[in-house]
């Protein structure tokens, strides 16, 4: 599973950045530059697939890729060889459920999504039996939001009970017979405990790595799925409301963009915050990521910008240097990266 992973890492980075760039990707660290890297080569549905992978484990998984011809090292970056690509297509072929994955979106909200939807599942159905029970999770906040929005009288639960139900049919219609049994299974009802994601593996026949990104997936394509059409799922709405996934790659980025309406200036900004003009530059970058009103203008002129979008478009690359040397260091860095960081808001980001 992690090597598959990996060559789909290289595949979207296709020899323009270095493995440690592929491993902070998987890992899902949040700093500006794995923020931006991924943004930039399209790879952010990826992030932070593996949260707990040492980099020893991943160096050996890399060198056994490279040793079996499936990936070649060309100036310390690693692209996919034609073999590499057809073993890897052939095992997304047969494993559609990693396309409903999408770590930066739905990372943060996913956990809380489910959390939330498997008490309410596991306390509205023993109330109505008259059962008493042990909460499946011990999260205060989890336990709160499900008896704030309990229904208080028996007639409503009967109602919501019912069109939960109709909902939930709907919802997981949309995915595989497999995924819907990881769906089921997890559930919690009176004579029934939801069963664990060990025990579903061992259940299914299935690695633990594998159930464990399984049902990720499966809850990222649920999330999804409720949010594209919320006026079908208007009960499901309910458990992701009020967690917004954070718009800008880090903290830091949101102070310096709150600064934009009294100073633009990169040095004035620098200087004000007390930090590098390049950690300004990288908040900057990140604005330009994710936030559709900010305006590259300020910093670009718009003919550079202009000349860099025809250099990477031509050249078919997303290398600052190579893109800076092609245009004979008329633009600096700063300004690449900031056209590079717009282009990548209107291909992938905003998707």
């Amino acid at each position: 599973m992690k090597w598959k992973l990996l060559m789909l890492a290289c595949l979207h980075f296709n020899g323009e950045r270095s493995m440690a760039g592929a491993f902070y990707l998987l890992q899902g660290k949040r700093s500006a530059q794995t923020i931006q890297d991924a943004a930039f080569y399209q790879a952010l549905p990826l992030f932070g697939i593996f949260p707990n992978m040492e980099y020893s484990e991943f160096e050996k998984i890399a060198e056994k890729l490279e040793q079996t011809g499936l990936i070649e090292s060309r100036e310390k970056a690693h692209s996919l060889t034609e073999k590499g690509k057809g073993v890897l297509q052939n095992w997304l072929d047969k494993n559609e459920y990693i396309d409903q994955f999408n770590g930066w979106k739905y990372g943060r909200i996913a956990p809380v999504f489910w959390e939330r939807f498997t008490l309410f599942i596991q306390t509205l159905s023993h109330i109505e039996e008259g059962k008493r029970f042990v909460p499946i999770t011990d999260n205060p906040a989890v336990q709160r939001f499900v008896k704030q929005h309990l229904p208080k009288t028996k007639e409503a639960r009967m109602n919501v009970r019912r069109d939960l139900y109709s909902q939930c049919v709907q919802l997981i219609s949309t995915q595989s017979l497999l995924q819907q049994e990881v769906f089921v299974w997890q559930l919690s009802r009176p004579g029934r405990v939801g069963s664990t994601k060990t025990q579903l593996a061992n259940q299914l026949n299935i690695p633990l790595e594998e159930m464990s990104i399984r049902h990720a997936s499966m809850v990222h394509g649920l999330i999804q799925a409720i949010q594209a059409d919320s006026l079908t799922y208007p009960l499901l709405k309910v458990f992701i409301e009020m967690e917004r996934t954070i718009i800008f790659g880090t903290v830091s980025a949101q102070k310096t963009a709150r600064l934009l309406t009294q100073i633009s200036d990169v040095n004035e900004l620098a200087k004000f915050r007390k930090l590098k003009k390049a950690t300004i530059e990288d908040h900057l970058v990140e604005l330009a990521l994710f936030n559709e009103s900010f305006q590259i203008s300020t910093y670009v002129e718009p003919l550079k910008q202009t000349l860099i979008e025809q250099v990477s478009n031509n050249e078919q690359t997303l290398k600052l240097k190579k893109i800076h040397e092609r245009l004979e260091k008329q633009v600096s860095y700063f300004e690449i990266r900031l056209v590079l960081a717009r282009k990548g808001w209107n291909t992938n980001v905003r998707r």
